[in-house]
């Protein structure tokens, strides 16, 4: 555990802090990337014989 206004690493990588983590929570709520790759993949399949 680190104090505040520490930078946690694992191996060689930092870690994001909570505040980081917390602002990006909700970004798949926004963004919705389980629809835009629903509908990437319909539309491929529409237009191949795959389909």
């Amino acid at each position: 555990m680190t104090g505040r206004n520490e930078t946690a690493y694992l191996g060689c990588v930092a870690l994001p802090d909570a505040t980081t983590l917390l602002e990006f929570r909700h970004l798949p709520e926004t963004i919705k990337p389980g629809e835009q790759v629903f509908a990437c993949v319909s539309e491929a399949l529409l237009s191949s014989i795959l389909f």
